[in-house]
């Protein structure tokens, strides 16, 4: 999946005012919780995603959190962090995490934004573009994981393994 994003004109603009610019340009639902938090609903390429952004002003930062459509059963805790582990240490941006009260997986990132330049905004989008390309990459081994009965090791080969040719 592939952002478009216009940068603004106004580079001190407020983080959230570009996200909402780059929502309304993809067509996205979104919804302004107040002036540091904003909150939208994607179809990723195999599953759907829920992203909250929150900007801390003190510290000029952004926290990503996506929650997955994967819920999971407190029985297959174990293996789950097994696999936690194993796709974090894959990871250059960002993790994946356990919300314990809902039971659900999420992606976080945070994101230092200090000067509101047109390089911070293209570090924006690059930053949400890697989170999805994760979300969708590795949502297969989770579900394998949680679903599946497979061991973390047998889901991420299963998900990960390159293909050749064209069907």
């Amino acid at each position: 999946m592939n952002l478009d994003m216009q940068i603004l004109a106004e580079p001190d603009a407020h983080p959230l005012d570009w996200l909402e610019t780059m929502f309304t340009e993809n067509q996205w639902f979104f919804e302004r919780h107040s002036e540091n938090e904003i909150f939208t609903s994607i179809e990723g390429d195999i599953s759907h995603y829920q992203i909250l952004f929150q900007w801390q002003s003190t510290i000029q930062l952004l926290n990503i959190s996506c929650r997955l459509d994967a819920k999971y059963v407190e029985s297959r805790n174990n293996v789950l962090y097994e696999m936690l582990a194993r796709v974090n240490e894959r990871l250059w941006v960002g993790h994946f995490e356990i919300e314990h009260h809902s039971l659900s997986l999420l992606f976080r990132a945070s994101l230092p934004l200090y000067d509101g330049s047109p390089s911070c905004q293209a570090q924006l989008k690059e930053t949400l573009d890697i989170m999805l390309a994760e979300c969708n990459r590795y949502y297969p081994a989770f579900q394998y994981v949680i679903w599946g009965n497979l061991r973390p090791k047998e889901a991420l080969q299963m998900t990960l393994m390159e293909t050749a040719g064209v069907a």
